[in-house]
């Protein structure tokens, strides 16, 4: 379970809730608090939207976040909801004064909308139903769960899933991995071995990905944490590890495995241009 039950934004310093804009003026000047912002319109509106990325892993993970060696800024939103909610949130971006990408979302639309703030240079990214980088995460199932962000196995999944790993990355993962303690079943608030393990146990790609990172942040964690805090991850990157060993694969992982590494498991996306 989540060592920290307090409400999201408890512990950030910056603008108040409370004084948070009225529907239809302009963005918040805080993006996570603008994040936030959104989440609950489309909450009222009976979307079902979620956070993920940087947000809303410090959405998660509390006060971890406003550590020195966790610091760093927001540039964007990155939002997730399901297929059949993209026009009624398109719908409320627009009302909220973002400008959709017409030429993209026109291309991608079936799967991913972008959306921009031009006075705040930000972009809005929207991955429908499911996300789809390195490797593809169906999201569809994740939404009853409750928010504003997507679940804490799901953002680890999401971190860990990318190639090659940036810092931000890292300390993310580090951070998820220091708030929340691997336990069995998929709960909504903690780091789930059953869905982590059920995942791997289908997907050689999956497993491969995931394993090769989580052996990597325990090494990063080392240079980056405190001896305790480092051993701390050390610790759960074993019990997660494992865990996705000792699954019983599926025939399609098991003959995914004869060819192994000669054949790329991985798709290298490219960056989506502003």
């Amino acid at each position: 379970m989540g060592e920290d039950n307090r409400h999201p934004l408890a512990g950030r310093r910056g603008p108040d809730i409370a004084a948070l804009p009225k529907e239809g003026s302009v963005t918040h000047l805080d993006i996570v608090v603008e994040a936030d912002r959104l989440v609950k319109l489309a909450e009222a509106d009976a979307i079902p939207l979620r956070l993920l990325g940087g947000i809303a892993v410090s959405l998660r993970c509390g006060t971890i976040m406003g550590r020195p060696e966790f610091a760093r800024e927001f540039k964007d939103i990155d939002l997730a909801a399901p297929r059949r909610s993209a026009k009624a949130l398109g719908d409320l971006l627009t009302r909220e004064g973002y400008t959709a990408n017409r030429q993209f979302n026109a291309l991608q639309g079936g799967s991913r909308l972008l959306f921009h703030d031009g006075p705040r240079q930000r972009q809005i990214d929207v991955f429908l139903g499911q996300f789809s980088m390195c490797h593809t995460l169906e999201l569809e199932p994740r939404f009853t769960l409750p928010g504003p962000a997507l679940s804490p196995s799901d953002l680890l999944l999401l971190k860990l899933q990318i190639i090659q790993l940036n810092r931000k990355d890292v300390t993310d993962t580090l951070a998820l991995l220091l708030q929340y303690e691997p336990h069995l079943p998929d709960e909504p608030d903690g780091l789930s071995l059953e869905y982590l393990a059920k995942l791997c146990a289908a997907d050689w790609g999956w497993y491969t990905t995931l394993h090769d990172n989580l052996s990597a942040i325990a090494v990063e964690g080392k240079w980056i944490l405190p001896p305790s805090d480092a051993e701390r991850v050390r610790l759960r990157v074993k019990v997660l590890l494992d865990a996705i060993e000792s699954a019983p694969k599926s025939l399609g992982w098991r003959i995914r495995d004869r060819v192994g590494r000669r054949k790329a498991w991985y798709n290298l996306p490219e960056e989506v241009q502003r």
